[in-house]
């Protein structure tokens, strides 16, 4: 790594942009960074983020690095509407995860899957009308094998 952008005594993971001029720039999070949410709009002085390990997400100044909390508890920030309007994101539904799309200026909340499968990875189209996203749900089924020439046994 260069310069500016370096993991941090104890492996501490950091958050960077690369300048105009090429130089990368650390942005000083008080926080393990572990992901930001994918297009982020042009010119937006703030950046939404995963941090301490994917468990919460926050608003994350570009120029100082300050910030707040943003979806709650277990909230975890993927992907920006083009209008800088709105943040998909996904949450914990017990063992699962549930999609939902989170206003930025209000920090409004609203839950678009309910159980069902994990769901995750959401994205806005390009219109920024549609919501499209992942969902995995459990397969389960009944194998039967017969081990009798495998083990040797005679019946």
């Amino acid at each position: 790594m260069d310069a500016g952008v370096r993991l941090g005594a104890g492996g501490r993971l950091g958050l960077g942009e690369v300048m105009p001029d090429g130089a990368l720039r650390e942005i000083p999070v008080a926080a393990n960074v572990n992901g930001v949410a994918w297009n982020t709009p042009a010119g937006r002085d703030s950046l939404a983020v995963r941090v301490d390990g994917g468990l919460r997400s926050m608003m994350v100044s570009r120029r100082d690095g300050g910030g707040r909390p943003l979806g709650g508890d277990g909230a975890r920030v993927d992907y920006w509407s083009s209008d800088g309007k709105w943040l998909t994101f996904s949450v914990a539904s017990g063992a699962e995860r549930d999609v939902g799309v989170l206003d930025v200026a209000t920090g409004e909340r609203r839950r678009l899957t309910n159980g069902g499968g994990s769901n995750g990875g959401a994205e806005f189209s390009a219109a920024g009308d549609t919501v499209f996203f992942r969902r995995s749900l459990p397969v389960r089924r009944v194998a039967v094998a017969d081990l009798t020439k495998l083990l040797g046994v005679k019946r």
